[in-house]
């Protein structure tokens, strides 16, 4: 595998600095499957693969040229244009023209792109497109602030959109890794947050009527109060994956929190792990080749040791080391999820899965690959991996007014044809609960549709979570190996 040999051009007024260049470059070759060589900027190579500058230099031959934009910067607001070329998503700035940015040869070949991408990909991997988004009740984000929500962008990966396209241009001169094992177009990793598995009777009991109404349901709230309805539901997600011969994920939560806590302090779940009940279904759940994982509870990242402490008790009860992470509402430090990363690797967990908004399916980072955070405050990039979530239970339901989707149905189908289109990897998350219809109808058959529609073709590569990550990193780690840095 022959790598793509770089020229990144010097310029102190650009806006993101070299490493910050190189870290997005990273990701795109990584999505695109081609090591890469950083040739120093004072090189004496004349012929190279991609110049990356202000202007397409005149002494050097390149391949491809990419515009580096010079006063490109982040706006004071969250208002973005968009220009779609080639079936392609481009940020532009207000300095920007926006037509007849993609240049090709006689023979049709791209040869110029007049659009800074790396900078557009360091904006949208690292967050800073979220600083003006307002945040409401739980810390959870204002979906309608989001530029990407606004211009229907939450379906499209626009990262892996650049990613292909460098991989299009390349493709006949060098060879690439396949994304999946196999040669399969995409992955799958199924999860379930383990958040409320024991049932309060009285609160559900009452939560019931008001929400069905107390005519001709008294006999279901005797029941509830009989116990006669469970949220305990483990067994029936096993059940139904493998039948389709798939295994999930289940998080659980090290934190044992209770009502007052939860109404007056942080919404965390309360139960206790330490049990027999849950060291026992913990054993079931990995006995059959499924994952256990750590919910880390609301305010966790704000402590290293709270979140190790959290992480050990949950090992304790499995006897085993765990190595995958949700974070409960997806609390994480949203003004820099890079620190929240360097956490993770510090406790050694290899993969989190908590970059998603809480009110809409999608790329919150407008990626659906597998791919790392960076740290902005220490300038460098993280090495714990992100397995971003593609689906929460509740975006098919409570948040389904947001969608603007007809059904349930369109709604999966737009996320699994963006996510086979862009080789990505579809993270479900179905919480725990969510397998008793009374009260949630639709959450069991609209998964039975998903597990359906992703088996309809043979083009998927289905494992735990934590599996698929090493997958990743592996495969990244050939690339990384057969790269070099002169930069």
């Amino acid at each position: 595998m022959r790598p793509l040999k770089i020229i990144i051009e010097k310029h102190d007024e650009y806006s993101i600095n070299v490493n910050q260049i190189k870290y997005a470059f990273h990701t795109l070759m990584t999505i695109a499957g081609y090591s890469y060589h950083f040739l120093p900027f004072d090189t004496t190579e004349t012929v190279v693969d991609i110049y990356f500058g202000v202007k397409s230099p005149e002494n050097v031959n390149c391949k491809l040229y990419i515009k580096m934009a010079v006063g490109k910067s982040i706006r004071d607001n969250n208002n973005y244009l968009f220009k779609i070329k080639n079936g392609i998503n481009f940020l532009l700035s207000e300095s920007e023209n926006d037509n007849n940015f993609l240049s090709s040869d006689i023979n049709g070949h791209l040869t110029k792109i007049e659009n800074d991408i790396i900078f557009s990909s360091f904006y949208l991997l690292s967050g800073l497109q979220e600083r003006h988004i307002r945040r409401g009740k739980h810390d959870i984000h204002v979906v309608e602030d989001s530029f990407l929500f606004n211009d229907k962008l939450l379906h499209t990966p626009i990262i892996n959109q650049y990613g292909q396209l460098i991989r299009s241009i390349f493709q006949q001169s060098h060879s690439f890794l396949p994304s999946w094992p196999g040669n399969k177009q995409y992955a799958v990793a199924l999860s379930h947050d383990v958040d409320y598995p024991e049932m309060i009777r009285w609160i559900e009991a009452f939560r019931y009527l008001a929400k069905k109404g107390f005519d001709n349901k008294l006999e279901k709230f005797i029941d509830i109060m009989r116990g006669e309805e469970s949220f305990w539901k483990f067994e029936n997600w096993i059940e139904i994956e493998q039948n389709y011969d798939m295994k999930s994920a289940f998080y659980f939560c090290g934190y044992y929190g209770n009502l007052i806590q939860y109404f007056t302090k942080s919404p965390d779940p309360f139960y206790d792990v330490g049990t027999d009940k849950f060291k026992s279904i913990m054993r079931l759940i990995d006995n059959n080749g499924f994952e256990v994982g750590m919910h880390a509870s609301y305010q966790t990242y704000l402590s290293p040791d709270q979140f190790r402490e959290e992480k050990f008790i949950i090992e304790q009860s499995l006897a085993k080391p765990i190595y995958g992470n949700r974070h409960h509402y997806w609390h994480i430090n949203h003004d820099n999820p890079g620190e929240t990363a360097k956490i993770h690797n510090n406790i050694g967990l290899v993969y989190d899965s908590s970059i998603v908004f809480e009110q809409h399916s999608g790329f919150r980072y407008s990626i659906c690959s597998p791919f790392h955070l960076f740290d902005r405050i220490n300038n460098e990039e993280l090495i714990t991996l992100q397995l971003p979530p593609t689906l929460m239970d509740d975006h098919l339901d409570g948040y389904a007014i947001k969608h603007g989707f007809d059904t349930y149905q369109s709604h999966l189908d737009s996320l699994l044809d963006s996510v086979r289109k862009y080789e990505g990897v579809f993270v479900s998350d179905y919480h725990v609960r969510g397998m008793n219809i009374n009260f949630f109808p639709i959450w069991k058959e609209s998964y039975e549709y998903l597990l359906n529609e992703i088996n309809k073709r043979d083009d998927f590569y289905c494992d735990t979570p934590i599996k698929i990550a090493k997958y990743w990193l592996n495969r990244e780690q050939v690339i990384l190996n057969r790269s070099i840095d002169e930069r």
